[in-house]
């Protein structure tokens, strides 16, 4: 007797046809393994400049607050916010684009 049970057919204990599409499943993976490789490489970024991204970005402070919170000049943040993106954007443009 064969049975069908979602795409794969049995016959007894042994799988006799798989008609299953596992691309959309290979092509996800692949691409969650591209952000790995870019969330690894973000964490060689400097930490401080990391966190002025995430103060700059994330926490939505202005350039003119985290450099009176840093004690740095407003443009040294802008530098460091400069730099980081163009780090980001490399490595977004090696693994993903």
């Amino acid at each position: 007797t064969i049975i069908s049970i979602s795409g794969v057919a049995f016959a007894g204990n042994t799988i006799i046809e798989n008609s299953l599409d596992f691309s959309y499943y290979e092509s996800y993976l692949e691409e969650i393994e591209k952000i790995e490789e870019v969330c690894n490489k973000i964490k060689n970024i400097k930490p401080d400049e990391l966190k002025i991204f995430n103060m700059f970005y994330y926490s939505n402070i202005s350039i003119k607050d985290i450099a009176k919170e840093l004690r740095l000049s407003e443009s040294n943040i802008k530098t460091k916010l400069h730099r980081t993106r163009k780090k980001i954007r490399k490595y977004l443009k090696e693994e993903v684009l």
